[in-house]
């Protein structure tokens, strides 16, 4: 699993680089499946608040797989959920 962050231009790329996330992991159906909370923080810049999008795919920088992805703004937390494959 890789969470690839990013920014609405080069120019947020150190706020990017200092996000922060968390997470937990559910499973269900006596272990088969598996459902990955994420929580995610993208802090403003300088420039104030700009689009950002998670990607949530198998393999880095959103290669392979993409599982999910979502969108949302700077200095706003955001949570979303993936259905992890078996």
């Amino acid at each position: 699993m890789y969470l690839t962050t990013l920014g609405d231009g080069v120019q947020h790329s150190r706020a990017v680089h200092t996000q922060a996330y968390a997470y937990t992991i559910e499973y269900s159906d006596n272990g088969r499946r598996t459902k990955l909370k994420m929580h995610v923080l993208v802090p403003d810049d300088s420039r104030n608040h700009f689009h950002v999008r998670w990607v949530v795919s198998t393999g880095p920088s959103g290669a392979g797989i993409v599982l999910t992805h979502h969108d949302g703004d700077s200095g706003h937390a955001s949570d979303f959920d993936v259905d992890v494959p078996s």
